[in-house]
């Protein structure tokens, strides 16, 4: 009977052990189309993550999702979270997600475990800086305007 308890327990916490640390991606992809500076909606390669109240983040540039139901298409509110609206290229990265998966500062100085970060990479939308973790330090591979590294975010 013991046996087949501990059985049951190692059992369970195999199909329920989740780690506290895991690391999600931010959905990342493209823009579909150029934007300018006023533009409401704006269509992306892929709306993988995207849903209403989420933030779409191009080049320097926070948006709101302001209304998703499908497709490729999002109707988003310009320039938000201390960001301005600007003019993006077609083919611009853009990445998409909850509110909590993008910063407003830099990571800490020194070292970094990717398994202990919420969420990679590290999207501060305030200085346009984005930083990835190779295990062992943080480096920032996009100040947009500026490549830092060929380092691929993953």
């Amino acid at each position: 009977m013991r046996r087949l308890f501990w059985s049951v327990m190692l059992a369970l916490v195999a199909i329920f052990y989740h780690p506290i640390s895991a690391q999600t991606l931010i959905d990342n992809t493209t823009l579909s189309a150029a934007v300018d500076a006023t533009q409401r909606t704006i269509t992306v390669a892929s709306a993988t993550g995207a849903a209403t109240d989420r933030i779409v983040y191009v080049d320097s540039e926070a948006m709101r999702i302001q209304n998703y139901t499908s497709g490729t298409t999002l109707t988003v509110v310009r320039g938000t979270d201390g960001t301005r609206s600007a003019t993006h290229a077609n083919a611009a990265v853009t990445f998409i997600g909850s509110a909590e998966r993008f910063k407003s500062v830099n990571p800490p100085v020194g070292s970094c475990t990717r398994t202990s970060q919420q969420f990679m990479p590290w999207v501060n939308v305030l200085n346009a800086e984005v930083w990835g973790c190779d295990n062992v330090t943080w480096f920032r591979t996009v100040n947009y305007g500026t490549t830092y590294s060929s380092r691929t975010l993953q």
